[in-house]
């Protein structure tokens, strides 16, 4: 064997681990997206997840709006979500700031939790509410916001919410 063969193969060899890494991490995030995504559809179109008997509160303050803004909160997974007739804006807090100054305050999407281990996750989700400064300087709140925290398994191809552990209407 040649040097040059040999050091393609070496080369190779090498690379097969981090081929192996890249691809777990791609399917990691494909399963993050596919559960995150269930969960917008919740949300926003009323499309409830298997193991799901009740609406998302307040979901049609959001459905209302022609742009959904979800809240950045670093994960690759919120980039890859679409909604029919809807726009998707992620945004970090500060743009949401922002955003509320300029147009006025608005409803967004945030994921406080997202944990998956395995074929479970734990999701904590809330509708809260951008208020510009001078909603806040009236000392006026918003008057509905809401969210979920549970528990789903993947099976069959899907997530499926095996426990409900919170849902409230604030």
């Amino acid at each position: 064997m040649t040097y040059r063969r040999l050091t393609a193969w070496l080369a190779l060899l090498l690379a097969l681990p981090l081929l192996a890494a890249c691809a777990a991490e791609q399917q990691a995030v494909a399963e993050e997206t596919a559960l995150r995504q269930s969960l917008v559809n919740w949300v926003i179109l009323g499309q409830k997840p298997a193991g799901i008997d009740v609406s998302f509160p307040e979901g049609q303050t959001l459905a209302r709006t022609p742009t959904i803004v979800i809240q950045d909160d670093g994960s690759p997974a919120n980039r890859a979500l679409k909604l029919a007739n809807h726009d998707i804006a992620i945004l970090d807090p500060t743009s949401i700031r922002r955003r509320a100054d300029e147009q006025g305050d608005f409803p967004y999407l945030r994921f406080d939790r997202v944990q998956l281990t395995g074929d479970k996750a734990n999701v904590r989700l809330s509708l809260a509410w951008a208020l510009s400064q001078a909603t806040l300087q009236t000392g006026r709140g918003p008057s509905d916001s809401g969210g979920v925290e549970l528990i789903l398994r993947r099976r069959g191809g899907q997530w499926v919410a095996e426990r409900l552990i919170a849902l409230w209407r604030a």
